[in-house]
């Protein structure tokens, strides 16, 4: 396998894990409201990009036919992804929490 294929592979394996990311994340927070759930998902795809562009560790693929290469990058991506949405959900909880307190400070003070 070539780095072109390898590289490929790497992006369809990609898109596979944020599939099964944000699957469990159905799952897992099945009480959130749709569309708080595609919040998370955007700022933890956001956070993803923002990781890899700052210079999360990939290996490089290019140029590579070593399988255990390509594993390395799927996984580091893997690591990526899901720290991205762990962020972004935890930032979502914070948000929240802060909020709710916020407006019961507001009721307080306005009865």
């Amino acid at each position: 396998m070539d780095g072109f294929w390898a590289g490929v592979v790497l992006v369809i394996l990609t898109f596979v894990l944020f599939s099964a990311v944000w699957r469990v994340e159905d799952v897992a927070l099945r009480r959130l409201a749709h569309s708080d759930l595609l919040r998370v998902r955007i700022v933890g795809t956001a956070l993803s990009a923002i990781g890899l562009l700052a210079g999360w560790p990939v290996p490089n693929t290019a140029g590579s036919g070593d399988l255990a290469l390509l594993v390395s990058a799927v996984l580091s991506v893997t690591a990526l992804i899901v720290v991205g949405q762990a962020f972004a959900l935890l930032a979502f909880i914070l948000a929240r929490a802060f909020t709710r307190q916020y407006i019961d400070a507001r009721r307080g003070r306005n009865t």
